[in-house]
C-alpha cells in the first residue's frame, strides 16, 4: 500500500466523531424559485379531453391515454385480465404482427408500451417530434386496432405462469403478497393471477374487456414535450375520430377503506428454511392525500425513513450493520394514504432489528421527537430535487394523471413546495402522533423459522403463520 494512502487511512481514523452540522456540513439552501409548467386543455369530437403540457428544450414528445378501469374489476376466476389484454395489445395490431410493430418503432426511435395494474390502465407513446406522424399512427393502431393472436397469449401465459412459479421462491415477492392479503384478503390488491386463472384467459376475453373498457369516454389524454395543442388536436382528431365512447359514466373505482388490526398487531410469518435473511414488512393505510395532516406525514416520514440519512437506515444499517439498507414511504392509492416500512436484515438479528424498527417507527410520538434541522433537512432533500423531476414531461404527465385517477386537488402539482414549506415542527408531530400508531400496524416477517422465531416471541404478539399467498396455516405449538 502507497505511504500516502496509508497516511489518509491513519488521519481517518484518528478523525473525531463529530455530530453532522458541527462536522462542517453546510445548511440546506434557500428554496429555488420553480414554476410547474402549466397545462392547456381541449376536447376532441368524441369527447375525449385532451390535456397538453409543453416543453420544448428537446425534440421529444409523450403521449399518455389512461384508462379508469384496471384490474380492479376482474372477473373472479379470470384475475390478471386486464394486465394480460393491455399487454396483448402491442403483441398484434393492424397489419402488425409483435415482430413487425416492434421493428416500425425501432426505425423512428420511438417506444409504445401498454400496461394495467389495479387502478387503471394506459396505452404510452414517445418519440422524437419529427416522427410524431407515424408514431401516433402506430399509437392509435394499438389502440384502436388489436388482434390479440392466440399463438402471442399461448407465449405469454407460458411466461406468466413461470413468473408465478419463480415470484414463490422470491422472499421480497412473498413479503409484499402477504402484506396485500393481511390487508385486503381477497380484494383490491389482496387478489392476484394464479395459474388457474391465466388458463381459464381467452383472446375472446381480452376482446370483450377491450371493447368494454377502453372508450374514450372512460380516459384523458396526457401530452408533453415539444408538442402544443394547437398542432397536436387536429392529429389525434383525424387518428381518434372513430373511436366511438361507450355512453357508460366514467365513475371513479370505489375500495372499501381497510380496517386497521386490533392492538397489538400480531406478526404476520411466512417460513423460509436455511434463509441468510429475513424479509420484514411494517405498515398500514392512514389518512388519504386530501388530508390536511398529508404534507406534515410526508415530511415527518423522510426524517423517519424516507432518505438514506433517515433514523431507520442510520440505526438499523450504520449503527447495528444488520441490513444494506432500511427505509420508509408513504404512497397513495384508491383505498387511502399507505405507509409502509421495509428492510431486509440478517437472520440471526431478526428479532432485535424488527424490535428497533418498530421503536423508530413510533419515536416522534414518545421517546424520540421529531427536531427541527432534522425536518429542514428533509424537506431541503425533497425541495430542492424537486424542480429535477420535470426534466422529462414524462413526470409531470403522471402527476397530472394522478390527479385525475385520485380526485386530488387542480393545485396537487404547482402547490406541492408551498405545502411542505408550511409544515411546522409542531404540525409534522402533531400528524404522526395522531395518524401512527406502531401497535396497529400490520407486520410481516419472512424467514428461516428455526432462527428467527424464538427471537420474535420476545416481542410477545401473536405469531400467525402463511404461505407464500398469504393463505394462513395451521398453529404451530
Amino acid at each position: 500500500m502507497k505511504p500516502s494512502l496509508l497516511l489518509l487511512l491513519a488521519l481517518a481514523g484518528c478523525a473525531p466523531k463529530l455530530p453532522l452540522r458541527a462536522a462542517g456540513v453546510p445548511a440546506p439552501l434557500a428554496t429555488r424559485a420553480f414554476s410547474v409548467p402549466k397545462t392547456q386543455t381541449a376536447t376532441l369530437s368524441n369527447g375525449l379531453t385532451v390535456v397538453v403540457a409543453e416543453n420544448h428544450e428537446v425534440p421529444l414528445a409523450w403521449v399518455r391515454l389512461s384508462f379508469r378501469d384496471g384490474g380492479l374489476g376482474d372477473p373472479a376466476g379470470k384475475e390478471g385480465l386486464a394486465a394480460v389484454t393491455l399487454d396483448m395489445m402491442n403483441e398484434g395490431a393492424g397489419e402488425y404482427d409483435a415482430i413487425g410493430l416492434s421493428n416500425a418503432l425501432l426505425r423512428l426511435g420511438s417506444d409504445l408500451s401498454t400496461g394495467a395494474g389495479d387502478d387503471g390502465a394506459s396505452v404510452n407513446a414517445s418519440g422524437l417530434t419529427a416522427n410524431l406522424d407515424p408514431t401516433l399512427d402506430l399509437f392509435a393502431t394499438v389502440l384502436l386496432d388489436p388482434t390479440f393472436p392466440q399463438s402471442e397469449w399461448d407465449l405469454l401465459k407460458k411466461q406468466r405462469v413461470s413468473a408465478l412459479e419463480k415470484q414463490r421462491k422470491d422472499p421480497e415477492w412473498i413479503a409484499g403478497r402477504v402484506f396485500e392479503r393481511v390487508i385486503f384478503g381477497d380484494g383490491y390488491h389482496g387478489r392476484a393471477a394464479t395459474k388457474e386463472s391465466y388458463e381459464a384467459l381467452s383472446p375472446a376475453d381480452m376482446k370483450a374487456w377491450w371493447q368494454a373498457n377502453l372508450t374514450p369516454d372512460r380516459a384523458v389524454l396526457f401530452a408533453g414535450g415539444d408538442v402544443t395543442l394547437d398542432v397536436l388536436v387536429p392529429k389525434l382528431e383525424a387518428r381518434l375520430k372513430g373511436w366511438k365512447p361507450s355512453g357508460a359514466a366514467s365513475a371513479r373505482p370505489q375500495v372499501a377503506a381497510p380496517v386497521a388490526p386490533a392492538s397489538p398487531a400480531p406478526i404476520h410469518f411466512v417460513d423460509r428454511p436455511g434463509a441468510p435473511q429475513s424479509m420484514l414488512r411494517v405498515g398500514g393505510y392512514l389518512a388519504g392525500p386530501t388530508d390536511p395532516d398529508w404534507s406534515s406525514l410526508v415530511l415527518a416520514n423522510q426524517v423517519v425513513g424516507g432518505q438514506f440519512t433517515a433514523r431507520i437506515n442510520m440505526n438499523l444499517r450504520e449503527a447495528k450493520g444488520w441490513t444494506y439498507g432500511a427505509n420508509s414511504r408513504i404512497s397513495y392509492d384508491l383505498a387511502g394514504g399507505r405507509f409502509l416500512a421495509a428492510a431486509g436484515v440478517r437472520a440471526d438479528a431478526t428479532g432485535p432489528a424488527l424490535t428497533e424498527l418498530l421503536g423508530e417507527i413510533a419515536g416522534p410520538a414518545a421517546a424520540r421527537p421529531l427536531t427541527a434541522p432534522e425536518l429542514d433537512d428533509g424537506r431541503a432533500a425533497i425541495v430542492q430535487a424537486y424542480p429535477l423531476r420535470f426534466e422529462s414531461a414524462d413526470y409531470l404527465l403522471g402527476q397530472a394523471e394522478a390527479v385525475w385517477r385520485y380526485g386530488l386537488p387542480a393545485d396537487w402539482v404547482d402547490g406541492y413546495i408551498a405545502r411542505l414549506d408550511a409544515v411546522t415542527l409542531d404540525t409534522a408531530t402533531a400528524a404522526w402522533k395522531g395518524k401512527v400508531d406502531p401497535t396497529r400496524l400490520v407486520i410481516v416477517v419472512v424467514g428461516d423459522g428455526a432462527t428467527v422465531r424464538e427471537g420474535l416471541k420476545t416481542l410477545g404478539r401473536p405469531i400467525i403463520d402463511h404461505d407464500p399467498e398469504g393463505n394462513v396455516l395451521p398453529a404451530k405449538e
